[in-house]
């Protein structure tokens, strides 16, 4: 029942999350769809800074920003969560799309099984995390006008290796490996975090949905089409003529 209780909070947080990718062009002018929003660093409930181009990071997630109330896992602690220095709406990456790699691996305490790699298509672009009860020496001593209480000091809420854990920011592009537990980590007291993560394709299978996203494709395609087919025939490799007959065939 306790596990139900989080996992409910962590879907909320990841359905919201997948929301605002989908909506990040209206909401930042400039961007483009699938952009995820910064941690909350200030424990103040909105996004913050994120630090330099392609460098992940973690904090509590921005639940103010995504408008939700302050989502809480089973021992009433509000959520945390992590984004792939690609994914992060700023500093934007050099490019955005469906293809970009994710920058998080998430491996299984004690076992040490990957659950999902890094640097592959369809790899986690984000991980939301229920930190649960206190783990070994974790503090968690509350903090004076702040509706989650708490500090901002990852490793006192989350159990895992991973230089990220301890407060150090990973260099650019590199991956950051997160922990969750199972039933041993559980038991013997190493680990008793809950996540759910987002991939791209989970963000991308939506944005697909938009009547304006199949707009923006078929434009796309036109202009590749246009400007292929003003250059002369002679400078264009051999078989391309007759593809570019076909690019203005409607994007299903």
């Amino acid at each position: 029942a306790r596990d139900q209780i989080t996992a409910q909070a962590l879907a909320q947080a990841k359905d919201a999350l997948i929301g605002y990718a989908v909506t990040c062009r209206e909401t930042h002018p400039n961007q483009v769809f699938g952009y995820l929003p910064c941690p909350d660093t200030d424990n103040n409930g909105f996004e913050s800074n994120c630090g330099s181009k392609d460098v992940t990071f973690i904090g509590r997630l921005p639940w103010k920003t995504l408008g939700l109330p302050p989502l809480r896992d089973s021992a009433g602690e509000c959520l945390w969560y992590a984004v792939s220095g690609r994914a992060k709406n700023n500093p934007n990456t050099d490019a955005m799309n469906w293809d970009t790699l994710g920058q998080l691996a998430i491996t299984e305490a004690v076992t040490g099984t990957t659950l999902a790699a890094a640097d592959t298509h369809d790899t986690p672009w984000a991980v939301v995390l229920a930190p649960r009860g206190v783990m070994g020496a974790q503090t968690r001593a509350g903090a004076a006008g702040s509706e989650c209480g708490g500090s901002n000091t990852v490793a006192d809420y989350l159990d895992g290796t991973d230089p990220l854990y301890a407060g150090v920011i990973p260099s650019a592009n590199s991956t950051t490996t997160l922990t969750v537990s199972n039933a041993e980590s559980v038991r013997v007291g190493s680990n008793n975090d809950q996540a759910l993560w987002i991939t791209s394709r989970e963000i991308f299978d939506r944005i697909k949905k938009r009547s304006d996203f199949k707009i923006d494709i078929d434009t796309l395609l036109d202009n590749v089409k246009n400007e292929l087919n003003g250059l002369p025939i002679a400078s264009l490799p051999a078989g391309l003529p007759t593809v570019l007959a076909h690019v203005s065939c409607p994007v299903s």
